[in-house]
């Protein structure tokens, strides 16, 4: 668990510019690097302006079950140098995999972004071990862009 903890706390700082977060700001343990101007809280798409330089999600993109949508709505709320920065719950190619879990990276690229960091680990060990991925992603870039 401390592992994990580690990587929730290397995302957040990694935090900067007008950003993005999934979830009510107090759910954020840890501190907002200085490098964050201003935070916009997702509840409801139809509040949400503009653009953002971060997008941090921490076990919330892995529990939509509209997850393909949400990826592909939040291209429109990016710019070219737009990070994702996340922490989820995942499957993985073996089978003792929860089939309730989405393979994260895999949807990344389905919906449009390009996963551009990317590191997999476990908590706990054995057969009840919660797997997770975390990583950075961007929108994926286009020839003729």
């Amino acid at each position: 668990m401390k592992i994990y903890k580690s990587h929730i706390d290397q995302k957040i700082q990694a935090m900067r510019g007008r950003s993005l977060i999934f979830g009510p700001q107090e759910n954020i343990d840890g501190t907002f690097p200085s490098t964050v101007t201003s935070i916009t809280e997702w509840h409801d798409q139809e509040d949400i302006q503009g653009t953002f330089d971060t997008i941090l999600s921490i076990e919330n993109l892995s529990s939509r079950e509209n997850i393909y949508e949400l990826l592909q709505l939040l291209l429109s709320y990016t710019h070219e140098d737009t990070r994702l920065l996340f922490c989820e719950q995942t499957a993985t190619p073996d089978t003792r995999s929860n089939r309730r879990r989405h393979d994260i990276t895999g949807v990344l690229w389905d919906s449009g972004w390009s996963v551009i960091d990317c590191g997999r680990d476990a908590i706990g060990k054995g057969k009840r071990a919660s797997n997770y991925v975390y990583g950075i992603a961007r929108p994926k870039r286009f020839p003729n862009q």
